[in-house]
């Protein structure tokens, strides 16, 4: 059952949507400062380039934790509230995948925030047999298996929302095209990232995120300030 639809979580679900469309731009910025192709291919790289620069890695990090927790908390509850009223199976469905996603995201940075330092020094004061060992488990690198997570169930999440808000008009359904260039982008650089082809992702990253993000929670954080103004 999806939550009743308040005026208390239009509000928040509101204002916290604005709130991640600034974070998704902090995000991709942060990404812009990263020579992706060298970090993502290379542990001594990863290393190397965390402990001249850790900024742009865990301002990426925090964004990443900021996004999910707005959005289990409120910004996935309010929009599927809004939607359940008119069409909840496929609703049910989707914020089900955008929780597990977040859920995944907001732990695996949140550990990755908190690990990272320790394993960038482990590696550069070890032996070459602890580098070795070091390279041969999960590098702390942004673009791995979460980006499943981030890009594929946020993405079919949204998908879910732009099919519904196209079918029923919810929504104003020039919505639905923040939703098309989000969903497009991410899945985009999804196939960047399982095909280890940097450029395609950094694309996609841009489109999906920078843009498609920052329309997407703009149009949908104002649109439910506005509906919670109605419910007064």
């Amino acid at each position: 059952m999806n939550s009743p639809f308040t005026q208390s979580l239009a509000r928040l679900g509101g204002i916290s949507s604005i709130v991640q469309a600034v974070a998704y731009v902090i995000a991709v910025v942060a990404v812009m400062f990263m020579p992706l192709d060298r970090i993502t291919n290379s542990t001594a790289d990863f290393a190397a380039f965390y402990s001249a620069n850790p900024a742009p890695i865990t301002i990426l990090g925090l964004s990443l934790v900021a996004l999910a927790v707005l959005g289990l908390t409120s910004v996935v509850p309010a929009t599927a509230a809004l939607l359940g009223e008119v069409h909840s199976g496929w609703v049910t469905l989707g914020r089900n995948i955008a929780f597990l996603s977040l859920g995944v995201i907001m732990v695996y940075y949140t550990w990755f925030l908190s690990s990272v330092s320790g394993y960038v020094e482990a590696y550069n004061s070890g032996d070459r047999v602890v580098q070795a060992i070091i390279s041969t488990t999960d590098p702390h690198v942004p673009l791995n298996w979460v980006g499943w997570f981030i890009f594929g169930g946020m993405g079919l999440w949204v998908a879910v929302v732009g099919s519904i808000v196209f079918r029923t008009g919810v929504l104003h359904r020039r919505f639905v095209l923040t939703c098309v260039i989000k969903t497009g982008g991410f899945w985009i650089a999804l196939a960047g990232i399982t095909l280890h082809h940097i450029p395609l992702a950094m694309v996609g990253t841009v489109i999906g995120a920078l843009i498609g993000g920052t329309l997407y929670h703009l149009w949908l954080g104002i649109a439910l300030l506005q509906k919670a103004a109605r419910l007064t």
